[in-house]
């Protein structure tokens, strides 16, 4: 998922430049499923910005590593992101059936069965630009990372993970409870389940974040 829907030069973000409201401004962003790269949307916080983006695709993140500028406090890690060591809630069911659950809407639509006509493969012509297919050993929960590494203060957790966004905040349970839980999340979801209640939704996660405040 990128920012297109926002400025990615922001009249109202110039503006705050030019009358030095960001000079002590420290923006901080973990981008979960971040194949393509760090948006450039963030660009317009200059120096002030750094993040840390993951995503499984092994081949994608060395080339993602390999062109970061060294003015751009930027690093990709190759792992799964998910709840780690946390149970999911009762109530939800996860199926793993390929053409069940809410995150498999995608196979019913005429899009999919382009694909399917094509050959394309998004996984391996898209997201991971034709590369050596390749997926991380590593799996890890937000929590789990934060514990392990010296990264600070998360103002911004941007989640896109094709279906299992809920399952990444479950693992980030203390960083949303925390006393400087993050600014702002942007994810994505979808609306309504598929049938028998497979899959997670919308409704799930407003709970999951209402029951963290």
């Amino acid at each position: 998922m990128t920012l297109s829907a926002f400025r990615h030069s922001s009249s109202f973000l110039l503006e705050c430049k030019k009358r030095g409201l960001l000079e002590n401004l420290n923006l901080s962003l973990l981008d979960i499923g971040c194949s393509g790269g760090i948006d450039s949307f963030w660009d317009q916080f200059g120096g002030s910005f750094r993040a840390v983006g993951f995503d499984p695709l092994v081949s994608e993140v060395d080339r993602l590593n390999a062109e970061v500028g060294g003015e751009r406090d930027i690093r990709y890690v190759a792992a799964w992101v998910g709840n780690g060591s946390r149970s999911l809630p009762s109530s939800v069911r996860i199926d793993t059936e390929p053409k069940r659950g809410a995150s498999n809407a995608f196979v019913l639509s005429s899009a999919h069965r382009a694909s399917e006509k094509t050959g394309l493969s998004f996984t391996a012509d898209v997201f991971n630009r034709g590369a050596e297919l390749r997926f991380a050993d590593q799996r890890l929960s937000l929590d789990e990372w934060l514990a392990a590494n010296e990264f600070g203060r998360v103002d911004v957790v941007k989640c896109d993970v094709d279906g299992f966004d809920f399952e990444v905040f479950v693992g980030a349970q203390d960083l949303l409870s925390g006393p400087k839980r993050p600014l702002a999340l942007i994810t994505e979801a979808q609306l309504h389940e598929m049938r028998d209640r497979h899959g997670t939704v919308w409704g799930d996660l407003d709970r999951l974040l209402r029951d963290h405040g």
